[in-house]
């Protein structure tokens, strides 16, 4: 398709707009701290003047410019004015990032926009928090990763996922642990009894009944005495 130059000047008066609209609701927005009262949740300003009455059930920390607010089992959202921008109308609801939020609507899991929009249908039977770019999704009991445009860049077609961890995620395939990086490679074959994600250059496997520590390439560094674990 050709765009034509009045087009692409209207295409670029909306994405000043957008970036207008956005600027100015973080230049008025407010830090907002949690405080609770008859054990409700409510929220103050940075001078302890009360901005949201306590009258939730539970509420989360701000994160991204959102808080997660419950009632009666039902979650939605609040921005950083204290506004209910999304109704508590959620099973289950996570924080934002990078404009998307994963939201539980009756058995399934979908992904939000910060306007209560459908980025994503409900498809998923859940959805982890996003780790390094990606999230954890699960379907048919396999897991697979998304990134921040709900797509799917490694289909689920594992019988366990662990999140992404220094560039690699413990995968479960026919009943052994490996490890695998973001383009799906299996760097680590799975050929372990059990295992933990990478920290610091290291990670922990079990073969058997014997625990070892084990670097990026697979080599040992030593072994977990029974004491340690």
């Amino acid at each position: 398709m050709i765009l034509t130059k009045s087009i692409l000047s209207t295409m670029k008066k909306f994405y000043l707009l957008i970036l207008l609209l956005h600027a100015t609701y973080f230049a008025n927005s407010q830090v907002l701290y949690r405080y609770y009262e008859n054990a409700q949740a409510g929220y103050k300003n940075e001078n302890g003047e009360v901005v949201v009455p306590a009258k939730y059930y539970a509420g989360s920390e701000f994160v991204n410019g959102f808080a997660i607010v419950m009632n009666k089992d039902l979650r939605g959202y609040l921005n950083s004015n204290g506004e209910e921008i999304i109704p508590l109308m959620y099973r289950d609801a996570q924080p934002f990032y990078n404009g998307i939020a994963a939201v539980k609507s009756g058995d399934l899991y979908g992904f939000i926009t910060v306007v209560n929009e459908w980025k994503l249908r409900p498809y998923y039977q859940a959805i982890y928090p996003f780790n390094e770019g990606l999230a954890r999704v699960m379907i048919h009991d396999k897991y697979g990763f998304v990134n921040d445009q709900c797509k799917e860049v490694l289909s689920p077609t594992y019988e366990y996922a662990s999140d992404f961890s220094e560039g690699m995620a413990v995968v479960k395939i026919n009943n052994k642990y490996g490890f695998i990086n973001k383009n799906g490679n299996l760097m680590l074959e799975a050929i372990y009894d059990s295992a933990i994600p990478f920290l610091n250059d290291q990670a922990s496997v079990r073969i058997g009944k014997e625990y070892f520590v084990i670097n990026k390439s697979g080599l040992m560094i030593r072994k977990i005495e029974e004491r340690e674990h």
